[in-house]
């Protein structure tokens, strides 16, 4: 077995534990396999993991490190977005989802967490913009959809 192919079965083995519930064993397993090869989309998968278990330091450490080795990964960015809006750190959360936007301007969830955030900070006309944006990009978006109609009620349009 090549080091590639042991190194994707832990990762199986971690997704699987994960599936079954065990956060912890599953962020082990991610740990252990990350050791010596690691897939940038993995490394994030395990800092998400870590900010799921409440462990936000190592979480932002993982992710920065992608986003120090790969600059231009959108994914990289909006994890980190995620993080300061778990912690309520919402100018930090929309610095981050911004430029995983303008890195991937085709995403729908990378625009409804823009508008979410701007939601969030009250800026109501930039809400609205990212709310249309993201039904344009996935018509379809029933939380971008209701956000929006919640946005025109609360605002009496």
């Amino acid at each position: 077995m090549t080091e590639l192919e042991k190194y994707r079965k832990n990762i199986e083995k971690a997704r699987e534990a994960y599936n079954n519930g065990n956060l912890k064993e599953s962020i082990t397993l991610f740990e252990e396999a990350t050791e010596d090869v690691a897939d940038e989309n993995d490394l994030l998968d395990l800092g998400l993991l870590h900010m799921e278990n409440g462990n936000f330091p190592r979480a932002y450490d993982l992710i920065s490190s992608v986003i120090e080795d790969f600059p231009n990964h959108p994914r990289g960015y909006y994890c980190l977005g995620y993080i300061h809006e778990e912690k309520e750190e919402f100018k930090n959360a929309l610095i981050n989802y911004k430029k995983a936007y303008e890195l991937e301007k085709r995403s729908s969830k990378y625009c409804f967490s823009l508008a979410r955030i701007y939601d969030e900070l009250g800026l109501d006309k930039e809400a609205e913009e990212y709310y249309q944006k993201t039904i344009q990009l996935s018509k379809n978006d029933y939380w971008a959809n209701l956000n929006l109609g919640s946005l025109y009620e609360r605002n009496n349009v």
